[in-house]
């Protein structure tokens, strides 16, 4: 609201889109899963073997990824447009 950034932001956020991933792109609803209390689940609410596979694969393929393009994530950044050194002068 401020243009405030601070820990506390990020984490709200980091939590809000993780929540957003999971519900798009493996169809759990963590939202479901913290906040609602529910004694019997129905078939289609129920987590499957293969869902937690899915899950446990794209976890290892971000990991992986981070791992094999570490060297690239610490290059300093350039300036592509040659936009600093001309207003320096």
């Amino acid at each position: 609201v401020l243009n405030a950034a601070s820990l506390i932001t990020g984490i709200i956020c980091l939590t809000c889109l993780v929540f957003l991933f999971f519900e798009t792109a493996f169809g759990i609803c963590l939202g479901c899963k913290f906040y609602c209390v529910a004694d019997s689940k129905q078939a289609i609410q129920k987590i499957s073997l293969a869902q937690m596979l899915v899950l446990f694969g794209f976890i290892t393929f971000i990991f992986l990824a981070a791992l094999s393009f570490n060297e690239y994530f610490n290059e300093k950044p350039y300036d592509m447009f040659g936009i600093s050194s001309s207003s320096q002068t």
